[in-house]
């Protein structure tokens, strides 16, 4: 599908770099999906972790009140499932290396 290039490594790329761990959950009871990878933005280095670093955006705890009365003003509503969402994300092309495969 053209959406992983090699990048070459160098001095540059390797200071930013920082993993994430994650493992495997396998799911047998699924026809589809049966492997989901689970990220562990929890582990601490230098007194920080990922999660505290990242912007979280606002609470959606006040609109879920909002969204069910919505959903529920029409005879006909349409869920979704976002799945395979890997291939939406875009990479900068001056960040190619912050996205990689071990």
């Amino acid at each position: 599908m053209g959406i992983v290039t090699v990048v070459p490594a160098n001095k540059d790329n390797c200071n930013r770099i920082h993993y994430l761990l994650h493992h495997v959950v396998i799911r047998k009871d699924k026809s589809t999906t049966k492997l989901w990878i689970f990220s562990n933005a929890s582990a601490k280095m230098d007194g920080h972790f990922l999660n505290e670093c990242l912007y979280a955006g606002p609470s959606l705890h006040q609109k879920i009140l909002d969204i069910f009365v919505r959903f529920r003003l029409f005879p006909v509503a349409l869920v979704v499932y976002i799945e395979k969402a890997f291939l939406m994300i875009q990479v900068a092309d001056s960040d190619p290396a912050s996205l990689r495969f071990l």
